[in-house]
């Protein structure tokens, strides 16, 4: 979806060196000038994304201003509030948020600090926009937005109230310090804070006479700042104005649809009819103002509110009330039809947003009458005492990041994206690695990290929509856990994660966490992305189970997982990486552990073909070299990039709450299915087992039905009619509240549910067997090397924001996405990070195998082979993937999993070269990314894959990586210490 909320560019600065050496007369006044330029530094590098940790910049943003107290005000213990006599010492330069790269120099600390007080009021509108663009806005969601955009108004009105402390500045008309410009951006905040407001008020179905007059002071306000601006350059101020313009008519045109609904509802017919009528004409005036305002000039990012079901849906419902109205009048009550509109007379008691008041800090601990006294003024050269002037060279604009926009229409009654709590409470609210939604504005709890994490994890046992009497179990896999088992027949199953979880009796309590929820890292919430992003609900993720500790040897941090690599990434030291132990083989633990030293020598005597079943390519080489370049360039920043990445994984994966939620639905689903079906296996498969699961994927079930001729059959006819009987058994249930039958190639029964499942849908199909076998494999590459799911998630969601991860429109589907990164870590990521597990145990991964031999979370038949252990950060392998498959050969090459190494497409039969790429399913030999046949698709495919290396080669190569360079969203949290 397009933006709803125009939005005008950052305010530009130069460096500010504090360079005052010559009145410096103390370390101490010299260390606060050193703060100064340090936090100024970092603390507007934060400004240029929306999605930076609120916390973090609030609070640099108040010690920034606690650092400048000294310089704005006396300290003295009789003069408090006096201007300071350091207040001209350095000159500073900003430019204009509406006047493009013109700037303004004042020798004067309060030109610094109203300036620093607009581009924060500025980024918290941008933060308003950026948490409404998500595809989910729940109510904390839409508390976040009310908060940012008053927190807005009130910088806004606080430079109002102080900027005649600097004069002169009338010379520079249309300048962000003008009264106008500062009125009408708080009065912006207000009126967009009442649209949330409004919002709720129809989501909670209030009366329209209140939602009328809260639309009538919304209106109102947008109409105040359209004549607060009205006298500036259209060259620069057309865009902003007709914004205010299209929101102002847009307003009063909802507000005459809830006068007209008032008036009905009091039997006044022929008022109803003319409010109805002036809310079109409203409505149509709105519509011609968004054409104008696409067109306008003037600085800003783009809204386009004609996109959003907000602004669609009050067309049909102002001519519903019209044709209501019209009816009734004509065959009841006959009243004439007034020929002016009626007033918006009704004034709203509540809901109005007003402005929360800033306060400028109190001064920072390092200011004491001594240090204040230390900067010797006799000695500094002030000649301008705080005159503006024009700055002598213009300022390049703010490289701001994107702001996140969704793609989808909301489902709730206002039709902006606004969910009320109680609509969306999802099991993973609870997930102590971050899953649940914080509360950004919050000042904390009190709580310190251990007892907090304490409580998260106990909270963590069981979701918050699962029977209260009930406590689901969840056991803790290791090595000495039983494998879970696939359980035939309607008896209780065994509380295992592979497809089944039942309600345990009141003594069967577990303090056992998921291997998708890590004992160790608990990191705040970054991107959380939807369903629709990660994953279309097929097969995708599992950490595996073997957790080492943490060590230290020779003061170096040894890690014997590679999910160790998050912790060391965190705590920002070097990692001396080990071999992981996800598969164990029985033995004891120091047996189970493989040393592999990743040394050249060692790497190229090595068999990959006979010992790890891959065949690595060999012109990776220079790709690498330049990777590694890159990134000791970058090196702080790249460390960042590799945290993102880790943290990305971590925050979406799903957790133990989330499995055992959804096998309880499953488990009632059986339960149905058992009494007509009695032999039948019902398995969970794709995303929610394979270790590749995002925390808010849908559930992908198998009916495994045996037939005398074939004991699986997976024809076609066979699916189709036994699905129509499921359909009818399942109809049912009574916690099932619809099933649909959709025929395609391979049929499914999709499911949606009542309370408490109403967030989970369904896919039924009827033996689908590469389905079972594929989650099988996938679930146990993951458990190898946790850089395998976490490039996992990271590509299919950069895939979905670049769409190309629509098979329905012609590009890849997730399970090819998955198989490409497979591909990837088995042969080109020097060493190869995954083995062969069909090669080197073709039996325990045999397309032969019964359903019955099935385990999950079990050790494999044998150690993998030692081989050179992959050092690689796993930003340098995203890199690098990128690189692979932009230069990779389609025509002429295909990709086998199977096979572990790419082979010549001369070997496939003629009727597939109408694909444009060939990726061989790892059992049954098609291609998954059949759906790929048209030039045009393909060319924007490779033009996303090429756009994506291009930010990490090149030109670009200057700049440091992050995830927002491939366009994904990513919330910045502090670094652990």
């Amino acid at each position: 979806m397009a933006h709803w909320f125009h939005r005008n560019p950052l305010k530009a600065t130069t460096y500010a060196k504090w360079e005052l050496k010559s009145v410096i007369t103390s370390d101490l006044a010299a260390k606060i000038c050193s703060e100064l330029r340090l936090r100024r530094d970092t603390f507007t590098e934060h400004l240029r994304s929306a999605s930076a940790q609120l916390d973090t910049v609030e609070k640099e943003f108040n010690q920034y201003m606690a650092l400048l107290y000294g310089f704005i005000y006396e300290i003295a213990e009789t003069s408090a509030g006096s201007n300071s006599k350091l207040r001209y010492l350095q000159k500073f330069v900003w430019t204009n948020s509406m006047l493009g790269t013109e700037a303004i120099e004042v020798s004067d600390y309060w030109f610094e600090v109203l300036n620093i007080c607009i581009n924060v009021a500025l980024w918290y509108m941008k933060r308003a926009a950026w948490v409404s663009g998500k595809d989910e806005v729940f109510e904390p969601d839409a508390k976040h937005i009310h908060t940012a955009l008053r927190r807005a108004a009130g910088l806004f009105q606080f430079v109002l109230q102080n900027k005649d402390k600097l004069i002169g500045m009338y010379e520079f008309q249309g300048c962000d310090l003008e009264s106008n410009v500062l009125d009408a951006y708080a009065n912006q905040c207000v009126a967009e804070a009442q649209e949330v407001t409004i919002a709720r008020a129809i989501e909670l179905k209030h009366s329209p006479k209140i939602i009328s007059s809260l639309a009538a002071e919304t209106a109102h306000k947008y109409e105040l700042c359209e004549k607060l601006i009205e006298k500036y350059n259209p060259a620069n101020f057309e865009k902003w104005r007709s914004y205010f313009q299209l929101k102002k008519n847009f307003y009063l045109a909802y507000a005459y649809a809830y006068l007209g609904e008032s008036f009905l509802s009091e039997d006044k017919c022929g008022e109803a009819v003319r409010a109805c009528k002036q809310g079109i004409a409203s409505y149509e005036k709105a519509e011609e103002m968004c054409a104008k305002y696409a067109k306008a000039s003037g600085p800003g990012f783009v809204a386009k509110p004609e996109k959003h079901l907000f602004f669609r849906r009050i067309q049909p419902l102002l001519h519903r009330h019209l044709e209501k109205a019209e009816r009734e009048n004509g065959m009841i009550y006959h009243h004439t039809v007034p020929a002016d509109a009626p007033l918006l007379e009704s004034k709203a008691a509540y809901g109005l947003a007003n402005p929360e008041p800033f306060e400028f800090p109190k001064p920072a601990d390092e200011w004491t009458t001594f240090v204040y006294n230390a900067f010797d003024i006799s000695k500094a050269f002030v000649p301008d005492f705080g005159k503006p002037k024009k700055a002598a060279k213009p300022l390049p604009p703010v490289k701001e990041e994107k702001v996140y926009e969704t793609d989808k229409d909301p489902t709730n009654n206002s039709g902006l994206p606004l969910k009320l709590e109680d609509e969306c409470a999802m099991p993973q609210e609870s997930n102590a690695a971050g899953h649940s939604r914080k509360n950004d504005f919050g000042a904390g709890d009190g709580e310190s990290p251990p007892a907090k994490q304490r409580r998260m994890e106990s909270e963590n046992a069981q979701p918050k929509s699962a029977p209260p009497s009930e406590e689901l179990i969840v056991v803790e896999p290791s090595v000495s856990t039983p494998a879970a088992k696939i359980v035939r027949g309607p008896e209780k199953p065994a509380p295992s994660r592979n497809s089944l979880a039942v309600p345990s009796t009141a003594n069967e309590t577990s303090r056992g966490r998921s291997p998708t929820t890590p004992q160790e890292i608990t990191t705040p919430a970054y991107s959380r992305i939807s369903d629709e992003e990660v994953s279309d609900g097929e097969d995708l993720m599992v950490l595996y189970d073997g957790r080492a500790q943490e060590t230290e040897e020779n003061g170096d941090v040894v890690i014997n997982t590679s999910t160790g690599d998050v912790q060391a990434l965190a705590n920002d030291v070097e990692i001396i990486p080990e071999e992981p132990q996800p598969v164990a083989n029985g033995t004891s633990k120091e047996h189970q552990n493989i040393h592999m030293n990743g040394h050249a020598e060692n790497e190229m005597s090595f068999d990959w073909e006979h010992m790890f079943g891959v065949s690595p390519v060999n012109r990776l080489t220079e790709v690498y070299k330049q990777i590694a370049e890159y990134r000791i360039r970058h090196a702080r920043r790249f460390n960042s990039f590799n945290k993102s990445i880790w943290d990305h994984m971590m925050n979406n994966l799903q957790n133990d709450a989330t499995f055992a939620w959804k096998m309880c639905i499953r488990q009632e689903l059986w339960n149905e299915l058992t009494k007509h079906y009695p032999k039948c296996i019902l398995i969970a498969v794709g995303s929610s087992i394979n270790g590749c699961g995002a925390y808010n994927c849908d559930m992908d079930l198998c009916l495994c039905l045996e037939c005398p001729e074939n004991r699986y059959e997976t024809d076609r006819r066979y699916a189709l009619r036994n699905l129509k009987k499921c359909q009818k058994s399942l109809t049912k249930v009574p916690v099932v509240k619809r099933v649909e039958l959709i025929p395609a190639k391979v049929p499914i029964l999709k499911l949606w549910f009542n309370q408490p499942y109403e967030q989970l849908e369904v896919d039924l199909n009827v033996n689908n067997m590469p389905g079972i076998y594929n989650s099988y494999l996938l679930h146990y590459y993951s458990r190898i090397d946790d850089k395998f799911p976490a490039l996992c998630l990271i590509v299919k969601h950069w895939a979905r924001r670049a769409e190309i991860a629509d098979a329905s429109l012609g590009t890849f589907n997730s399970y090819s996405l998955i198989l490409m990164v497979l591909h990837f870590l088995q042969v080109a990521s020097d060493p190869p990070v995954l083995p062969n597990l069909q090669a080197l145990y073709p039996d325990y991964f045999s397309y032969d195998n019964n359903l019955e031999e099935f385990e999950l979370f079990a050790n494999l038949p044998s150690k993998l082979p030692d081989a050179p252990r992959n050092t690689k950060k796993v930003g340098e392998l995203l890199i690098a993937f990128f690189d692979y498959y932009t230069s990779f050969d389609y025509d002429n090459w295909a990709i086998s999993i199977e096979r572990g190494c790419i082979f010549p497409r001369t070997e496939l039969p003629e009727n597939t070269r109408r694909f444009k790429v060939f990726i061989e399913e790892p059992f049954d030999g098609q291609n998954t990314a059949r759906c790929i046949t048209s030039d045009e698709q393909w060319d924007i495919i490779m033009e996303a894959f090429n756009e994506a290396r291009s930010c990490f080669f090149g030109p670009r190569s200057n700049d440091p990586p992050s995830l927002q360079m491939l366009q994904i969203p990513v919330t910045h949290g502090p670094v652990a210490s």
